[in-house]
């Protein structure tokens, strides 16, 4: 070593030119994905792509504040498992979750923001927390990550801390955090958007299976004001 700091990026200028773009490619691809993201392994120019298109729909998905969906989830536990029908209304950072099992079974509803959550039960019993996943643990013995939900259900991580995978077409493929995995199986246009339809979501000792019948990335007033008065 001569003690002179050395240019990480001198080693460009001695390349051939044909080695030089993909070079250039592969350091922007490097530059684009920050955070805990890996990428499937590909070509430098089409890592280039694929950081670029997935920059280009984090942007686009976070411009999505308001909208509303109705789906299915089956959710299985060593104890047995079942399925519920879910309809989900989402205004900027409020939601308001309602589940519904078969046949009369029961009904479960999620109502909450930052730094507080409401549910409420069949019977209208309520239970109040300023952590909705502490208090999700306590009345159902689930771990399940409520704050990252409005996150993960449009295909965004909740925070540059989790991990993730993208997929060589820029989109979320899978993401890790806390003890659960949740993986993308198929996407959907609509109205501008590429949005999840089907998704698993794993940990220890729960598997749930969500399918989306519909979004509505333009939730009705009525919708937008019932949720707004629900987080009151």
């Amino acid at each position: 070593m001569n003690g002179h700091s050395r240019n990480p990026f001198s080693i460009l200028t001695r390349l051939p030119d044909r080695c030089l773009k993909p070079a250039i490619a592969a350091l922007f691809a490097l530059g684009l994905m920050t955070g805990c993201a890996t990428m499937p392994e590909l070509p430098p120019e089409e890592q280039v792509k694929a950081a670029s298109a997935w920059e280009a729909h984090q942007q686009k998905m976070q411009t999505l504040d308001d909208w509303q969906l109705s789906g299915r989830a089956a959710i299985s536990t060593p104890d047995g498992g079942g399925n519920v029908t879910l309809h989900w209304v989402q205004v900027g950072a409020h939601y308001d979750m309602s589940f519904s099992a078969p046949l009369g079974q029961g009904t479960l509803r999620v109502i909450g923001g930052p730094g507080e959550v409401l549910l409420v039960d069949d019977r209208g019993r309520e239970s109040r927390s300023d952590d909705a996943d502490a208090l999700i643990h306590e009345l159902t013995g689930w771990r399940v990550p409520v704050s990252a939900l409005p996150f993960w259900i449009r295909g965004l991580p909740a925070s540059d801390e989790m991990q993730y995978r993208i997929s060589r077409d820029g989109r979320l493929e899978r993401i890790s955090h806390d003890g659960w995995t949740v993986h993308y199986d198929h996407y959907q246009q609509q109205a501008g958007y590429l949005l999840p339809v089907r998704l698993r979501m794993d940990a220890e000792d729960i598997t749930l299976r969500l399918v989306v019948d519909q979004w509505d990335i333009d939730p009705p007033p009525e919708a937008i004001d019932a949720a707004r008065e629900s987080a009151r």
